[in-house]
């Protein structure tokens, strides 16, 4: 799992491609979360995600609710998001060629929009979490900045590994979102989103993919 190094691309493609992706992001139909992740509730109730081997909340969390357009879940478009999922489809073009590596399949592809809270502090983050606890370590995750914000994405030392929780996470990295930067991590590292304090809004497409 450890074995693959995260990946930052600046401008993974040309600014014009930017903002015209910024414009469509932002005129997506959103769906309402209750909470960054979901690891903690499904549909108002307890799930079966386990502290510590799929989450982890602690003294720096601040979680708060954030909007989420689903492009693909577990490897399905439904027709209402397939025209979605075509714009997103060169993305995954651009980190094969930059990886140097064929991706066989795509399990998720979403958008998260994340509003301005003046009460995160510089430390806080929301959830941290694993994308997928069940995959190999041929599964990378990927998020896509679509905007310029404040709002980290904080990134953690900790993995999910089998029969082993974890306790209390380290920060090993501190991504500062920016129009057109790409982050490709594998898919059991934690991680956490943050709000942006300055910025209105910030805009994420995150995909999770399988390597040859």
């Amino acid at each position: 799992i450890k074995k693959f190094i995260m990946h930052i691309i600046e401008n993974i493609i040309p600014k014009r491609w930017q903002e015209d992706l910024l414009k469509y992001v932002q005129h997506l139909p959103f769906t309402y979360s209750q909470n960054t992740s979901y690891q903690q509730y499904i549909n108002g109730e307890p799930s079966s995600f386990i502290s510590g081997y799929d989450y982890l909340i602690d003294e720096n969390t601040v979680d708060t609710p954030q909007f989420v357009h689903t492009s693909i879940f577990t490897g399905v478009h439904s027709p209402d998001t397939s025209i979605s999922y075509s714009e997103f489809r060169p993305l995954l073009y651009m980190m094969q060629e930059n990886l140097n590596k064929r991706i066989t399949a795509v399990s998720r592809v979403k958008v998260n929009c994340l509003l301005q809270n003046q009460n995160m502090k510089n430390h806080n983050y929301n959830t941290a979490h694993v994308d997928n606890s069940f995959v190999d370590g041929n599964t990378h995750s990927a998020i896509y900045y679509a905007n310029d914000s404040d709002g980290d994405t904080f990134f953690f030392n900790e993995f999910c590994e089998k029969d082993k929780l974890v306790e209390k996470l380290t920060i090993k990295d501190r991504v500062t979102p920016e129009m057109g930067k790409m982050v490709i991590f594998p898919a059991r590292q934690f991680h956490a989103s943050s709000n942006p304090v300055d910025t209105i809004s910030r805009f994420v497409v995150n995909f999770m993919f399988e390597v040859e």
